[in-house]
């Protein structure tokens, strides 16, 4: 037969890549006309190399036994303690838009790369810089002209936090990246990439 549609409905999130590969069913539901219903079995595999803690899409093969076909489909990781996630120079992103589906108000900033206003969330400055559209929250980001910083700030209460920062060179050079955590004015920690 030729195209068909999975009726079964799939996992958008999950907090690793083992527990998105638990989620996934053992038999699908699929349509090749819209009306007529076949349940079929499948093998789940993941596309690519990850590590269970990772951050961001995981793209997910399944291998449809009884039909010598198959069909991709795409799981956001979602750690259930995030309280920020950036998504650098995106006006508009999936990957944020299910972070805040996920974990509501719990996450912190409500857009995925909001403007520093001094309390909270992300600030690029706003001289000399530019937009890398790279189609998703791996590949979008800011870029500087020399000398130029792009910062980002947010405050949290005292505590043990995990933080994830992805870094992107678009054209081949080397550029200081650092994080650094301080209260008020007193520098806690620093690490240069």
């Amino acid at each position: 037969k030729g195209l068909f549609d999975v009726v079964t409905e799939l996992p958008e999130t999950a907090s690793s890549v083992s527990e998105a590969l638990e989620m996934l069913p053992e038999t699908l539901e699929i349509s090749y006309d819209g009306e007529d219903i076949e349940t079929t079995p499948v093998t789940w595999n993941i596309v690519g190399e990850y590590d269970d803690d990772k951050l961001g899409t995981v793209t997910v093969d399944g291998i449809l036994q009884d039909k010598e076909r198959s069909v991709t489909h795409e799981i956001y990781i979602v750690k259930q303690d995030t309280l920020y996630f950036f998504d650098s120079a995106a006006d508009s992103s999936e990957y944020f838009d299910a972070v805040k589906a996920q974990l509501g108000d719990k996450v912190m900033n409500d857009v995925p790369d909001p403007k520093y206003t001094g309390i909270l969330e992300g600030e690029a400055e706003d001289y000399d810089i530019g937009k890398h559209d790279g189609g998703n929250e791996l590949e979008n980001g800011w870029w500087a002209a020399t000398g130029k910083n792009i910062e980002y700030a947010f405050e949290l209460q005292p505590g043990t936090y995990t933080l994830s920062a992805g870094f992107q060179e678009w054209w081949d050079t080397s550029r200081d990246m650092k994080i650094v955590i301080s209260a008020g004015e007193e520098t806690l920690a620093e690490e240069a990439f």
